[in-house]
């Protein structure tokens, strides 16, 4: 990595990062600003990798984390209110302990896990089941 030029050894830590789902080291590399063009390709690749990332921090943090812990992990730099709104639009469930202050919110990952399952079920439900495999 040390012979490549800049934009190249960026874009292969990129690519380390998100094979091994390294989703910290892969937002705070975008927030330091990417190379070139980076950022225009890592933007279509953002929402599918926060998402996966959300399922990750549900999974680990139970049965919930401050949002704005959430807002770091999943990429926002710190920035709550954003983070909390991309949560609700996902189908996350976020508790405010105030009205409308994001200081003291947390992401109720247990129950924003049972949420995304029921989501899929429900999905699969009207999809149908799966044609026999030969």
């Amino acid at each position: 990595e040390d012979q490549c030029a800049p934009a190249v050894a960026q874009a292969l830590r990129m690519v380390v990062y998100m094979e091994r789902g390294e989703f910290s080291a892969f937002f705070a590399e975008c927030a330091a600003g990417l190379h070139n063009l980076g950022a225009s390709l890592v933007r279509p690749l953002l929402q599918p990798l926060r998402e996966r990332a959300l399922k990750v921090v549900c999974a680990a943090f139970l049965p919930s984390l401050p949002l704005s812990r959430a807002a770091v992990l999943l990429g926002f730099g710190g920035d709550a209110a954003v983070c909390r709104e991309w949560l609700r639009a996902k189908g996350a469930i976020v508790e405010l302990a105030c009205a409308n202050n994001d200081d003291d919110a947390l992401l109720l990952t247990h129950a924003t896990t049972a949420a995304f399952r029921a989501q899929a079920e429900s999905r699969d439900r009207e999809i149908g089941p799966a044609p026999p495999s030969r």
